[in-house]
């Protein structure tokens, strides 16, 4: 499977687009900058909003409302032909995994929840033709305001942030890996893998 680990939502959607077409593949997206909303069959997004203040919006495959990525967030995407469970699987590890640190984490239906507030999320869907989409999304930073000035459906968790926590992409990536539920890469993810290290919450 190819890892695409993109820092711009155009990368991003490119490769969506790509794997969609026939490829499998796992999209890792972290922004250096700036907002990126991702929403499912149900757009739940205030579209004249994202477009007076520049934010992108992807549309995908998923049912669910809106995801909105702010810079340093850990978004991943796995296409694959066949039913996958990437998404429940890496937010259940991640839990378990804060919780060995001591930190008040649990699943509340499809969101990782930590002290009450959700920092992250998992959805999946697919296709006629057999194509699975299952996503994952960890809060490294927010911003109450501007997640409901962006979403229009009614706010039923509140947002939270795992830098609160000391958390960042990196340590995310790097357990999932450790883990075995990402796959391993060579040479750091270059040619079909190009990136480098994820953006802090600084950056």
């Amino acid at each position: 499977m190819t890892v695409y680990k993109t820092t711009t939502p155009d990368e991003a959607l490119a490769a969506a687009s790509r794997c969609l077409d026939g490829q499998e593949g796992l999209i890792v997206y972290s922004g250096q900058k700036g907002i990126f909303v991702m929403t499912g069959q149900y757009p739940s997004y205030d579209a004249g909003f994202c477009h007076a203040f520049n934010i992108r919006v992807g549309k995908t495959i998923y049912f669910g409302g809106s995801i909105v990525s702010f810079a340093g967030d850990l978004e991943l995407c796995e296409i694959h032909f066949g039913p996958s469970d990437f998404g429940p699987n890496a937010i259940n590890h991640i839990c378990q995994w804060l919780v060995d640190m001591g930190i008040c984490a649990n699943i509340d239906g499809n969101d990782l929840m930590v002290d009450e507030k959700k920092v992250g999320s998992f959805a999946m869907a697919s296709t006629i033709t057999g194509w699975y989409e299952s996503v994952a999304h960890f809060s490294i930073n927010t911003n109450l305001h501007l997640i409901q000035r962006i979403c229009t459906k009614p706010m039923e968790k509140t947002p939270g942030a795992l830098s609160e926590y000391s958390i960042n992409a990196d340590m995310i990536w790097n357990e999932l890996l450790r883990a075995g539920i990402v796959p391993e890469t060579d040479d750091n993810m270059k040619g079909d893998h190009e990136y480098g290290d994820f953006p802090n919450e600084d950056s």
